[in-house]
C-alpha cells in the first residue's frame, strides 16, 4: 500500500486477509482486518470466422456472366445474325459453331432434364443478349448429339438447338425469333462480338465460342450480321 492505495498483481484466485494499522499524532491507534476476495481471470475467447460456404449450382440453373468467359472452346467456322425489326415478333437470331471437337458427353444431359443451356452476346466485354434452354421434355436425342426443337418460341424466344458431337466436325446451331428475344440495341459496334454457349456448372460447366472481330460484315441498326472465316 502506498499512498493510501492498494495496488498489485495477483498470483493465484483465492481469498487473502491482511490487516491495517493506523496511528495518529497523539500516539491513538486502530487497527483492522481485511479480506479480499481473488476471482479466477475471464478467458479471452478469440473468435476464428468460419469460412464461407460455396454455394453448389443445383442441376438446371444457368445464366449469363457479366463479362465473357476465357475458357470456351473456338471453332473452325463460326457465324452470329441478329435481326431487329420495328415488329417485335419478325425478329431473328442465328447462331453457328462448327468445326470443332466435342462428344455427345460433353453436350450434358437435356433429355434427363438436368441440363440447362445460356446463349451469351457480348459487345467487347459487356453482355448485350441472354437467351435460355432449359432441360425439359421438347429434347431429343439424334444418333450424333441433341436438339430441341419447338414451333413455339420458348420464354427467351428460341426455337431451335442442334448439338453434333465429331472430331473436328462437332457443330451448334442455335436460331431464335419473335418478340421474347431480349434483342439487344443494334448497332452492336465495338472491336469485337463474342458470343458464347454456357452449359449449366452442375453439368461441368462447359462452353463454346464464336469471336468475331470488327470490322463486321453488317451492323446497322436493324440487323447484325458476320461470320468467320
Amino acid at each position: 500500500m502506498a499512498n493510501g492505495t492498494l495496488a498489485g498483481m495477483p498470483n493465484a484466485a483465492g481469498e487473502a486477509t491482511f490487516t491495517v494499522r493506523s496511528e495518529d499524532g497523539n500516539g491513538c491507534s486502530a487497527t483492522r482486518v481485511y479480506a479480499l476476495n481473488i476471482g479466477a481471470p475471464t478467458p479471452t475467447v478469440t473468435a476464428t470466422p468460419s469460412a464461407t460456404p460455396t454455394a453448389t449450382p443445383a442441376p438446371g440453373e444457368v445464366s449469363c456472366p457479366p463479362t465473357p468467359r476465357s475458357d470456351c472452346a473456338l471453332p473452325a467456322k463460326q457465324a452470329l445474325r441478329l435481326k431487329r425489326t420495328e415488329d417485335p415478333n419478325r425478329q431473328q437470331l442465328l447462331f453457328k459453331w462448327s468445326g470443332g471437337s466435342a462428344t455427345i458427353a460433353d453436350f450434358g444431359s437435356p433429355i434427363a432434364n438436368s441440363t440447362a443451356y445460356a446463349l451469351c452476346t457480348y459487345r467487347d466485354s459487356t453482355l448485350a443478349m441472354e437467351s435460355i434452354v432449359t432441360a425439359d421434355g421438347l429434347w431429343e436425342q439424334t444418333s450424333k448429339g441433341f436438339r430441341y426443337k419447338s414451333k413455339i418460341p420458348n420464354a427467351a424466344g428460341l426455337t431451335f438447338v442442334d448439338m453434333k458431337q465429331g472430331d473436328g466436325k462437332a457443330a451448334i446451331s442455335i436460331k431464335g425469333k419473335g418478340a421474347k428475344l431480349a434483342m439487344p440495341v443494334l448497332p452492336l459496334g465495338g472491336n469485337v462480338v463474342r458470343t458464347q454457349w454456357l452449359q449449366d456448372q452442375a453439368s461441368g460447366g462447359r462452353c463454346w465460342e464464336a469471336e468475331l472481330p470488327a470490322p463486321y460484315k453488317k451492323d446497322t441498326a436493324e440487323q447484325f450480321q458476320d461470320k468467320a472465316p
